[in-house]
Formats: structure tokens, C-alpha cells, sequence
């Protein structure tokens, strides 16, 4: 090799045996041996899990359905309340979805909650109707109970047609408290936190101060997975935080509540989806505080209205026959389209001519003839025509009224059951008024509460009706245009 080689061969060499030299300085033993951690020591942390629970025994009567909107856009999966629902199986419950869809044969949500206990309603994003709204709140004043859950971890993204990031596109929280307004409830577009004690992240909080209610019963805390607040005027707040509980809104705390009761204490806003699914639902108390909700959903006192029909029933009909009404030829096809109503539902109707213990009952009765069902006229406070000086009808809410071409349905509870009475001055008004339950038409009826009065027969107004329907000459319209006087249409008469 030339001395050139040699030089380039150095040069490449010797830089590498500069730094080997300088930074090895030769074997390394070490005298003692390395101590490692006791590996078979060690315990995985995790949060307090509660006390295996178990709900109480069912009621012997207990037929109720509990609905799960679903037709929302609800950013949730229904699995994720199966431990809710077998809660409420538990208890002789059961969960109904109620899903957009398709099939125009499915009954709308104002029918359903028509026979419904409560509602459930979680995540929703697409805005509810005004005549949804308007619906849920005349089932919560009947005695059904709402529960709406909000979570901030649930939501969705916006994109563009080129694929770029828009920002949140849809959030629940608007869409639950338009629902939420009329019960005096609303959620907060926040989350709670804690950085003193929480559940291995800053935003899985423990709420132990509780309000004393059946719902919190057994309760000495619960973990939620990212809460939101909840605000109310006066309602009464359920899960509170500390007073190192934040709101990520105000970074503030101070009794911040993660749920709330409405001033009745029959709507509930739980700010926390996630406390409700598998395995957060063994953390802490959540495994109680669940069956507490299932006993909540189930704990009102529904109040069955005419317009329930024919969900106002709970057990088997009976059609009792009166002197009233003698059953013949002439109504088999009313009581056929009774059956029919009833039938799907699974109550079965049969006749009789006295009302039987346990089961539910249609009874009918001519104003001037009512003996048999005085007692109950005298308990709902109705005042027949021939107890009037004045020949005048007296139902519960109505003024008095003249009963001529009027059919009156009431409705009786009693720890037996209830019973559905029918009168009228006429058989064949009684005929009529029947048939209106049947078709489940209370169109020409004015319903309050449990009473209603229905125009089946000739109205006297105390007025003659004063239309013109001469056609005008078209000589008298200085443009020469011809405009016909509309021809009133007149009032239905419902037949039976």
C-alpha cells in the first residue's frame, strides 16, 4: 500500500480509537448483585368496588314498561344499559326501545307513553318536536317519571367534503334540557373534576354528599366517568361534589351537583352515562345507586286518562250488563271492536251481568236511571239532571251543563282496579258514546282528566244558525268577478 493509503487509512482509523479509548476503559463486574422490585409483591391499583347488591323481590302486579328513546340520534348503544335493565327485570319491568326507523306501523312516542311508567332518554342529539315535548311533559304531570342522562364524552365530529376537521357537530346538551325546561332542570355544556382524589384520572370524580331521598339510599359514594352539571332553580340536587370538585366552565367548585331531582321529584337529569355500563357499575356504590334508579323509574303513580285508552285498563275487562244498556244484536259490533282494542294488549273481555272481583269493568248508565253506579257518581262528585234544580249535568271541572245530545265518560280508581262508566239520556246516545271509546275517536268529546263530555246527538245552541247561500249577482262587484259564499260544512254526528 502506498504511503497516500496509509495516510487515508489513518485518518479514517484513528478518530475511532481516540473516542473507544476515551470513553472504554475496560470490563465492568459489579461486586454485588442488582436488587429488582419483588415482582410477585406487587398489586395493580384499582378503584373501591362496592358490596354485591340485589334488588328487592317483585310486585305480584307489576306489568310495566319502560321506554329507551333511541330515535335521537342518541350517541350511545343500548347494550350499554343491560345492568339498568336487569334492574329493572328484577322488578317485573322491562325495557321497550323506541327507534326512528321506517316502519310506519310502529306506534309514534305519544301513543307509547300512553301504557309507559317512565322514559329514558340519554344522549340525544337531534332536537326533539314540539308536540314530543308537549307529549313527555302530560306524562310526567300523570304520574310517569323521565330520567335524561347527559355525558360529555359522548358526541361526534364535523368533517367537510375534503375531509377536514370542522369541530363538534352535535352535542347533547341543548337537545336534553329543551326536553328538561318544563321541569325546571338544565345541564351545563361542562365537565366535573378533581385533582385532590379521584378515580385514576382528573375527571372520574367521587361524589359523596347526597340529598336524603329513596334514590340515595344505602349510598356512601359513587365514582362518575365524566360528569356534567346539573342546575336547577328549585329542584333538589342528588350527587354533589366537594368542594374540589370543579367545573371545567368556571374551574370553580362548590356544591356542584351531578344530578337533580325536579321540584316534584319525578323527572331526573343524571349528568354521567358511563357510571350506568359494565365495569364502572361495580366501582364504589354505582352498583346501588342503579337499582335505586330502577326503583325511581318504577315509582310513580301513573294516572290513567281517557286518552289513555285503552291502556287505562291494568287487568281482564268486564262489560257489565245494566238496565241501562241490555247487551243485544244491536251492539255486538261495539263490543267486538272492544275486544279488538283490548285483544293485542293482552286483556281479555267478557260479559256479565255483575262486576266481578279482580278484574277491570265498563259500566253503563242512563241519567234518570243510575241507581246501580250512584255511589261512584257521589265519589267523582257528578250531579245528575235529576238532582239539579235546574235539570242541569255537574261533572268534575265542568260547569253546569244541559245534558241533551251528551255522552259522559268517567273513569273510577280503586285499589280493585278501575272502572270505565258510560251515561247518557238516551240508549241510543249510550250507544253512541260507546262506540266513540271503541274507535278511540274522542274527537267530539272535551276531556278533563278522568271526565269528558262527547256531542253525540242533536245540540240545542239556543240560536238559529243565520248563513246566506244566495249566490251574489256578479253585477254587484265592480270588477266583474264572480266569488261564491262558501257553503258551511255542518257539525259530524258521530254514529255508533
Amino acid at each position: 500500500m502506498s504511503r497516500r493509503g496509509w495516510l487515508l487509512l489513518g485518518a479514517f482509523v484513528a478518530p475511532l480509537a481516540i473516542r473507544t479509548l476515551w470513553f472504554y476503559q475496560g470490563g465492568y463486574t459489579r461486586r454485588e448483585p442488582v436488587s429488582t422490585p419483588d415482582y410477585t409483591a406487587l398489586r395493580q391499583a384499582s378503584p373501591p368496588l362496592g358490596a354485591a347488591v340485589s334488588p328487592a323481590p317483585p310486585s305480584p302486579s307489576a306489568d310495566r314498561v319502560v321506554l329507551v328513546d333511541w330515535a335521537h340520534q342518541n350517541r350511545f348503544d343500548v347494550t350499554e344499559l343491560e345492568v339498568l335493565g336487569a334492574a329493572l327485570g328484577a322488578l317485573g319491568a322491562r325495557f321497550e326501545v323506541v327507534s326512528a326507523g321506517y316502519d310506519f306501523s310502529a306506534l309514534p312516542l305519544e301513543e307509547r307513553l300512553k301504557y309507559a311508567a317512565a322514559y329514558v332518554v340519554a344522549a340525544p342529539t337531534q332536537e326533539f318536536t314540539t308536540s314530543e315535548v308537549q307529549a313527555v311533559t302530560r306524562f310526567v304531570e300523570r304520574g310517569g317519571r323521565l330520567l335524561v342522562i347527559s355525558d360529555p364524552t359522548r358526541g361526534s365530529a364535523f368533517f367537510d367534503i375534503f375531509g377536514f376537521y370542522g369541530g363538534p357537530a352535535f352535542g347533547d346538551v341543548a337537545v336534553a334540557n329543551v326536553l328538561l325546561a318544563p321541569h325546571d332542570l338544565a345541564f351545563s355544556e361542562d365537565y366535573l373534576y378533581n385533582l385532590r382524589r379521584n378515580e385514576g384520572n382528573f375527571r372520574n370524580v367521587f361524589l359523596a354528599d347526597f340529598a336524603d331521598l329513596p334514590i340515595t339510599q344505602g349510598l356512601s359514594e359513587v365514582a362518575l366517568y365524566g360528569a356534567r352539571s346539573v342546575r336547577t332553580r328549585s329542584g333538589i340536587p342528588v350527587l354533589v361534589g366537594d368542594g374540589y370538585t370543579y367545573s371545567s366552565r368556571t374551574d370553580r367548585g362548590g356544591d356542584l351537583a351531578a344530578a337533580a331531582l325536579s321540584p316534584q321529584g319525578d323527572a331526573l337529569a343524571l349528568g354521567d352515562l358511563t357510571l350506568l355500563t359494565p365495569p364502572y357499575h361495580e366501582v364504589a356504590d354505582n352498583g346501588r345507586f342503579i337499582l335505586n334508579l330502577a326503583d325511581f323509574l318504577l315509582g310513580g303513580e301513573r294516572l290513567r286518562h281517557l286518552e289513555d285508552f285503552p291502556y287505562l285498563f291494568t287487568q281482564d275487562v268486564e262489560i257489565v250488563e245494566s238496565q241501562a244498556l241490555p247487551l243485544s244484536a244491536d251492539h255486538l259490533l261495539a263490543l267486538a271492536a272492544a275486544q279488538d282494542a283490548l285483544g293485542p294488549l293482552g286483556r281479555q273481555v267478557r260479559i256479565s251481568a255483575a262486576a266481578s272481583e279482580g278484574m277491570d269493568h265498563v259500566e253503563f248508565a242512563l241519567f234518570d236511571s243510575a241507581e246501580d253506579v250512584q255511589s261512584t257518581l257521589e265519589a267523582l262528585g257528578v250531579v245528575l239532571p235529576a238532582d239539579s234544580d235546574e235539570n242541569k249535568l255537574t261533572l268534575p271541572g265542568f260547569p253546569p251543563f244541559d245534558p241533551t245530545g251528551v255522552g259522559v265518560l268517567l273513569i273510577s280508581h280503586d285499589e280493585d282496579g278501575t272502572t270505565l262508566l258510560i251515561l247518557a239520556e238516551t240508549d241510543t246516545d249510550l250507544q253512541s258514546t260507546f262506540g266513540l271509546v271503541t274507535r278511540r275517536d274522542l274527537s267530539p268529546c272535551f276531556v278533563v282528566g278522568a271526565a269528558a263530555i262527547c256531542q253525540v246527538g242533536a245540540a240545542d245552541f239556543g240560536f238559529e244558525p243565520n248563513f246566506d247561500f244566495t249566490e251574489p249577482d256578479i253585477t254587484d262587484f265592480g270588477t266583474g268577478l264572480f266569488l261564491p259564499t262558501p257553503t258551511p260544512t255542518p257539525f259530524p254526528i258521530p254514529t255508533p
